[in-house]
């Protein structure tokens, strides 16, 4: 390993390697992602300029059917360049295969839950179900797998379906789809076949949650994994529940207030999440997966600063579901690595996350949604020294000095990529994260977990300083590292 390598790893969680690999793993350090600013030719110019590798682009699922269609297909989130579902869909298979020929892949934002509409009023159906109803083109998706679009919702301890009003699209409400209900998975499927047919070479599923919803197919699911994770005698003594069988519940909730927490609301999250990467696999992995070669898979995920039972998708997976068979991690920092507090000790940066995720996945892609749209350089040094692939977000090419750095950045990767690609990590801390006792609900030894963490990025900054001699020109090139 090189000294600037040696170096930066010292403090990173090694994890043992998987014992079989059912095919080649993907590899890649340079990514960009937009959902705007990407409908121009200065957007091919950029992508021929900086050589990403992968270019998260385009948007195949909810959004794209419920939006792309209706007047307010330019606006957030995906600023549709076009309107209707065969105009957009036949300018995306046009801009898929432009960005093939640079020599990047294509990888679309799918949204697997968040539904833009209204199912009545006095314009009818709007949103998602004008197009369930009158849109739908069999010839392209096969047959509808339910009459009523209704029948694909999340639904609230009353019964309704679940909605929202926070964004208020075109004055629509958001409604929720159910992971758990099978007709559902099977629109998914149909819009990853119709994905995978205007060009992507893979898809990120995005909005990636499960609420409190109640509909039969949750309560179905929720009582048989009680069933079997647990014996009549345990249920009554822990949960309280004294037949399964005839048990009501008034709530199967996901994510919550960790100081809410009880044993069964944790075991109603690890089966939230349990039951949600079912879905994933069912839709992604083994459908989308086999409609071509290499088809990449991810997930858009969320940390924070490791938020646990309220936050991130995976906190009560079991080991062996913790992205098996995923090609790559986007995880989002949200607002916790984009600002600087010097008199905090707070620094913007995102060094312990990335480790964690870095021995979590075996050293696979990974990339930190950062939201971080001024310290460029920063961002991208600190993900691609920590094993990543910059940059989750705000490739800002529109602006010249932007620009400027990221192709300067990306090519730097290019010409090192015998560095930076695939590479394992030298380390002599090894530093454990509490994740059986997150399980049970202690979430304050994550505190001493980051504290811990913290120390350890210390002792590598230390270093770094040290070998400032040996490796100055390569961390000018690269940035400040």
């Amino acid at each position: 390993m090189r000294p600037l390598l040696a170096a930066l790893f010292l403090a990173t969680v090694v994890a043992p390697p998987l014992l079989a690999q059912p095919a080649p793993r993907a590899e890649f350090t340079r990514m960009i992602a937009h959902w705007d600013a990407y409908d121009d030719d200065d957007y091919l110019a950029f992508v021929a300029e900086a050589r990403p590798e992968v270019c998260q682009l385009g948007f195949y699922g909810g959004h794209f059917y419920s939006l792309v269609h209706t007047p307010e297909y330019k606006g957030y989130p995906a600023h549709f360049p076009v309107r209707g579902v065969a105009e957009c869909g036949k300018w995306f298979e046009e801009r898929n295969a432009a960005v093939h020929k640079l020599g990047a892949k294509v990888v679309g934002h799918f949204n697997v839950t968040f539904l833009v509409g209204e199912p009545e009023g006095k314009d009818e159906p709007m949103g998602f179900f004008k197009f369930y109803r009158d849109l739908w083109d069999e010839k392209e998706l096969g047959p509808k797998p339910v009459a009523d679009p209704l029948m694909l919702l999340a639904r609230n301890a009353d019964g309704s379906p679940m909605a929202s009003k926070q964004y208020s699209i075109g004055g629509m409400r958001e409604y929720t789809a159910c992971l758990n209900n099978p007709h559902w998975r099977t629109v998914l499927k149909a819009w990853a076949k119709r994905a995978a047919e205007r060009g992507v070479d893979g898809l990120i599923a995005n909005y990636f949650y499960r609420h409190n919803c109640l509909c039969e197919h949750c309560r179905k699911g929720f009582r048989a994994y009680l069933i079997d994770r647990h014996t009549p005698a345990a249920m009554q003594a822990n949960f309280g529940i004294n037949n399964i069988s005839t048990h009501k519940f008034p709530e199967i909730v996901g994510w919550h207030d960790p100081r809410e927490s009880t044993p069964l609301r944790r075991e109603m999250l690890r089966w939230s999440q349990i039951s949600q990467k079912e879905a994933f696999d069912e839709v992604f992995v083994k459908y989308a997966k086999a409609l071509k070669p290499g088809f990449l898979v991810a997930q858009w995920n969320h940390l924070g600063d490791f938020s646990q039972i309220n936050g991130d998708e995976r906190c009560m997976l079991p080991k062996k579901l913790w992205g098996e068979d995923e090609d790559y991690l986007w995880y989002s920092t949200g607002g916790a690595a984009n600002f600087t507090d010097l008199a905090a000790g707070v620094l913007g940066e995102a060094t312990l996350q990335a480790r964690y995720i870095r021995g979590a996945f075996d050293d696979k892609p990974f990339t930190l949604g950062k939201y971080e749209n001024t310290r460029i350089r920063v961002a991208i040094a600190e993900l691609a020294a920590n094993g990543g692939a910059p940059m989750g977000f705000y490739a800002r090419h529109k602006d010249p000095e932007a620009r400027a750095e990221l192709v300067r950045y990306y090519r730097f990767l290019a010409a090192n990529e015998s560095a930076f690609k695939a590479n394992r990590p030298h380390a002599e801390y090894v530093l454990l994260y509490p994740r059986s006792k997150v399980q049970a609900g202690d979430v304050a030894s994550v505190e001493a977990f980051k504290k811990a963490g913290r120390e350890l990025v210390l002792l590598v900054k230390r270093a770094e300083v040290f070998l400032a001699d040996d490796v100055g020109r390569a961390c000018h090139q690269m940035g400040d590292l």
